[in-house]
């Protein structure tokens, strides 16, 4: 199976996410497809970045949008993971830095637009959509987002680009998920699906730990593709091998690459 095998914020597991040191560990590592985060600065630019708080990787008690772009990129974004002892470049950086210097080495792009306030969603939507029409990435990139109002201004003003709806996909017998940062309430896999149906998705990100098989059967069957989350550890990875995803999201390339290599996953 040509499978995609995504790493993570870069390898979020292994070296600080959304940085160029952890995204150069990735590719190192052999990843050819990467996915990141958005947020706007105060300058209004794009700056890559999960949470809008700057307290878990920069331990500053903050957000970002009070900062500017060079502001950000200043900083030094490496609390995570624990024990993190590298060197390189581990300030905040801008999408149009990361796209470029990752232009020959990286095949496939996820780019997640954050929660936000409809006018900023505007903003943030058109800047993600100049940059991969830019870099013709229209079919390689994926616009993610677990804000339906982020993908519905992505379906309405940039249609071309892909979208992949973020969700729980949540089954009967699964576990209630522990709220994480900007993601949406629980909701059933068919009230996600719907979602990503009326959005128009080409992909559905259904996670391993509350979603089924049965789900990603439903949106395969709907005529989506779908990347699974995360695969950081062997039973994960069984479970998706076993869901048929096409995509796979990991924060552990260095352990999931060659694993599923293994396989036949992917090359």
């Amino acid at each position: 199976m040509d499978g995609i095998v995504f790493g993570h914020r870069g390898a979020a597991f292994e070296a600080p996410e959304n940085t160029m040191a952890g995204f150069r560990h990735a590719v190192a590592e052999g990843v050819r497809a990467i996915e990141l985060d958005v947020h706007l600065s105060r300058d209004g630019r794009l700056a890559v970045v999960h949470d809008a708080s700057l307290r878990r990787t920069v331990g500053l008690e903050r957000e970002v949008g009070e900062f500017t772009r060079a502001e950000l990129r200043a900083m030094r974004a490496s609390l995570l993971p624990a024990g993190w002892t590298g060197a390189g470049d581990v300030g905040i950086p801008g999408l149009e830095e990361v796209l470029a210097e990752f232009r020959g080495p990286v095949r496939d792009w996820q780019i997640e637009i954050k929660t936000d306030a409809p006018a900023r969603l505007e903003a943030v939507c058109g800047l993600v959509a100049d940059l991969v029409e830019a870099e013709g990435l229209e079919g390689r990139a994926v616009v993610t987002s677990w804000d339906p109002v982020a993908l519905e201004i992505m379906l309405e003003r940039y249609p071309r680009i892909r979208r992949g709806f973020i969700g729980w996909y949540r089954s009967g017998s699964s576990p209630a998920p522990e709220r994480v940062a900007t993601a949406a309430p629980p909701r059933s896999a068919e009230e996600d699906l719907a979602t990503a149906r009326r959005l128009g998705a080409y992909n559905a990100c259904i996670p391993v730990m509350t979603s089924s098989k049965a789900a990603v059967d439903a949106a395969h069957a709907a005529g989506m593709t779908v990347t699974g989350w995360l695969g950081d550890s062997e039973p994960q990875l069984e479970a998706l091998l076993d869901w048929g995803v096409e995509m796979i999201t990991t924060n552990r390339p260095g352990f999931a690459l060659p694993w599923l290599r293994g396989r036949g996953f992917c090359a």
